[in-house]
């Protein structure tokens, strides 16, 4: 599943190449941060709600994630790093792509145990 958001990670840095990285936030691309931050925190809720038994346990380690990555996206805003469409877009591809690599192992696993 890593490789997964290596590959992502690649294909979006390719495609935004060096204007992203120039001119951070102003010319209407999604954020790169928000992005990740939704992928790594997403990943550890996903593993954090499969592994963790107690509730209370279960309820701090999926905010914990939920909060930074909020807190990541609003200080940015903030802090004039970006704009708040390009943080929303950047979350919301990063949500995309954590669903689509979530879905994609889980059937690859299936078809192994299946043949």
């Amino acid at each position: 599943m890593l490789l997964l958001f290596f590959l992502a990670f690649l294909g979006f840095g390719v495609a935004f190449a060096m204007d992203f990285f120039l001119n951070p936030g102003r010319d209407g691309l999604p954020s790169l941060e928000s992005f990740g931050n939704i992928i790594v925190y997403g990943l550890m809720v996903h593993i954090v709600r499969k592994t963790v038994q107690g509730e209370i346990l279960r309820v701090v380690f999926i905010s914990l994630p939920v909060f930074l990555t909020l807190l990541a996206g609003f200080s940015r805003i903030y802090l004039d790093a970006t704009v708040l469409p390009d943080v929303l877009a950047g979350s919301v591809a990063g949500f995309g792509w954590l669903v689509f690599s979530i879905l994609l192992v889980k059937s690859l696993r299936q078809i192994r145990t299946k043949g």
